[in-house]
């Protein structure tokens, strides 16, 4: 984990190809908020961005944005 956090640049490809268990989607955004404002994170998605609520889980996309 504190690898993820640390690169300069993650490319995170077929990012959502499926939809992430709980504790998957808690890990990446604890490693996306540290990240913030700090290093470059690409997404490479399929996946319209409307559609990466559903795949993560919505409840944990909208207590990250309150």
């Amino acid at each position: 984990m504190k690898k993820y956090k640390q690169i300069k640049l993650l490319i995170l490809d077929e990012y959502l190809l499926f939809p992430l268990k709980e504790s998957e989607a808690r890990d990446l955004l604890e490693i996306v908020e540290a990240r913030h404002k700090v290093a470059s994170t690409i997404f490479c998605s399929q996946f319209a961005v409307a559609g990466w609520y559903a795949k993560i889980g919505r409840a944990h996309a909208v207590r990250r944005h309150l």
